[in-house]
């Protein structure tokens, strides 16, 4: 097991996410060659990409294998990553983002848009008081090893029920809800999902996708062979833009949607904001005059 200060955690059980977490590491090593990277699994794993490997001896094959594991992390700073995560671009900032929160993990812009709420294990955790508290998506997770982050870590495995939970991101929640955790919501390009619509801005460094073409695709994927052209069309200007997948045709993303905000429009905009829309509407009708004029 590392010593190191810093690292990044996989949890991989079963043969189909271990090959996955193979893929993501490899990627991951590849933009960020110093880090260290651990594996905890229920089986060997040999790849050069994994620095050490902490095996699992009860596996469930299920999100229960992560909650369990996770505060398990050699590390006092670690970046937890799903085996479908795609590390785009270096992110050693994660780490920094430490030294002033215990935690940073993105907002799931999507919670309770494609699961029905009363498929959920506790639908009072979205209402009420907590209706204002936002949903961290699981599949990347920055965390500090202090006593704040395992005590919500702890309440985190109490709370997941493999029986009625679909997912493990609302017993996260619920967690968070009742700690003392300071975290930080990251921007969506640090988690973009290419199934769903997507509002970004910057250039995407994560992204969370299917990265074996061997398992099942879930509502959020692009084929993985495709990633590479969502990236490139995705990534094709910094300035905010909202995406979508081509008119939902979800069996096509290589055709994916890029809508980012118009300049001139932007122009138009900000000249009523200055000048009022008296004063804005005379400057525009004399611009139009002079383009259509020439003078």
């Amino acid at each position: 097991m590392s010593d190191v200060n810093s690292g990044v955690l996989y949890v991989a059980t079963g043969a189909d996410f271990v090959n996955e977490a193979k893929i993501s590491a490899k990627q991951l090593k590849e933009v960020m060659p110093e880090v260290d990277v651990t594996v905890f699994s229920d089986r060997q794993v040999n790849s050069p990409h994994f620095d050490s490997t902490v095996h699992i001896d009860s596996p469930t094959y299920s999100f229960l294998d992560k909650v369990k594991s996770i505060r398990r992390s050699p590390y006092q700073k670690t970046l937890y990553l799903d085996t479908d995560i795609y590390v785009n671009e270096p992110v050693y900032e994660l780490f920094d983002v430490l030294d002033h929160f215990d935690m940073a993990a993105a907002i799931d812009a999507h919670q309770q848009s494609v699961i029905p709420n009363d498929e959920y294990a506790a639908p009072e955790i979205y209402t009420g008081e907590y209706d204002p508290v936002p949903e961290f998506n699981c599949g990347l997770i920055s965390f500090r090893n202090n006593p704040r982050v395992r005590e919500c870590f702890e309440a985190w495995e109490s709370k997941y029920n493999t029986t009625t939970d679909w997912a493990d991101q609302p017993s996260l929640m619920h967690a968070f809800q009742h700690s003392d955790v300071r975290y930080c919501p990251l921007p969506p390009r640090y988690n973009y999902i290419p199934g769903l619509r997507n509002s970004v801005s910057g250039i995407v460094k994560i992204f969370h996708n299917r990265l074996n073409s061997g398992m099942e695709m879930g509502y959020k994927d692009a084929p993985p062979q495709q990633l590479p052209q969502v990236i490139e069309r995705v990534n094709q200007t910094p300035e905010a833009r909202v995406t979508y997948p081509y008119l939902g045709k979800i069996e096509d993303y290589t055709d994916l949607e890029v809508f980012t905000e118009d300049p001139v429009l932007r122009q138009v905009l900000k000249s009523f904001w200055r000048l009022g829309p008296s004063k804005a509407a005379k400057f525009w009708v004399r611009k139009l005059r002079e383009a259509t004029t020439g003078g």
